[in-house]
């Protein structure tokens, strides 16, 4: 006797069923049986070589995750939250010490807004909260552009525009860690596996080289306004991406995934067709 695994590498069905049905009663032995199966299966996509990360089935999906990344880093979100002193000392007209209070909190909201985002997704799926919040992005970044323009040209300091600034890089902050920040992560993990899922963090930790990189540039040479304009310009770019390459995966295994991307829809099952592309 062989364990349940050697029978399914060997395509032994029948004596799968046989070895099940002694350890297990009759109405468990199927559940039992597809258990091993996608274990196998996940065991199979865990083991993929380089090759198969960047075969032609895999390439689109991991496109699309690094795409996510890429618009994950270019929402502004993380600009802000490592230049957020500098953005609140301008806002606050070089007041140091709130800006270091303000930076303290604006580092806090995910804690919240992670579990709102993990309600939302269960329940609305992954596709509405990626498009919702980019699409929030774009309006955030834009009035965010406008109040420091507004700052920037005007020769006396207005207390209202830099609390209006300070309440939206907050709304900022929060919109992302309950919509598109937490969710981007998991649609990933939702069509890639593991190696690719790999890949995909060092591309996110690369864009986040680069904003780090642009961020301050842009505040110094062309102001904040403009550097919240680009944000809200690469969001709407986001915004466009998600609505026309992005499937929802919510409820579906695996294999169904596969099968989505390889646009063999007629394998997964109608009705849970119909009632996932119906949210979008």
């Amino acid at each position: 006797m062989e364990t349940p695994f050697f029978y399914i590498e060997n395509g032994m069905d029948d004596e799968l069923q046989y070895v099940l049905e002694i350890f297990y009663k009759e109405k468990y032995v199927n559940q039992v049986s597809q258990d091993y199966y996608g274990s196998y299966e996940e065991k199979q996509r865990n083991s993929n070589s380089a090759n198969d990360i960047f075969s032609t089935k895999n390439m689109k999906r991991l496109q699309i995750g690094i795409t996510l990344m890429y618009f994950m880093q270019m929402s502004g979100t993380y600009a802000i939250i490592f230049f957020a002193t500098k953005i609140f000392s301008q806002a606050t007209n070089g007041n140091t010490n709130i800006a270091l209070y303000l930076t303290v909190g604006i580092g806090l909201t995910p804690v919240i807004c992670s579990y709102i985002a993990g309600q939302l997704s269960q329940k609305h799926g992954r596709k509405p909260l990626l498009k919702n919040g980019m699409a929030g992005l774009v309006c955030i970044n834009s009035i965010l552009s406008f109040f420091a323009y507004v700052q920037e040209t005007k020769t006396e300091s207005s207390n209202s525009l830099s609390i209006y600034i300070i309440i939206f890089t907050f709304f900022s902050r929060s919109y992302t860690a309950s919509a598109y920040g937490p969710n981007s992560f998991a649609y990933s993990a939702d069509i890639l596996c593991p190696k690719s899922l790999s890949l995909i963090y060092l591309f996110y930790w690369g864009f986040e080289a680069i904003v780090g990189f642009i961020f301050p540039i842009l505040i110094d040479s062309l102001g904040l306004s403009f550097a919240f304009f680009f944000f809200a310009m690469n969001c709407a770019a986001g915004f466009y991406f998600v609505g026309h390459y992005i499937k929802e995966t919510k409820g579906l295994n695996r294999k169904q995934v596969e099968c989505l991307f390889d646009e063999q829809q007629s394998l997964i099952d109608n009705s849970l067709h119909t009632k996932l592309f119906e949210m979008v």
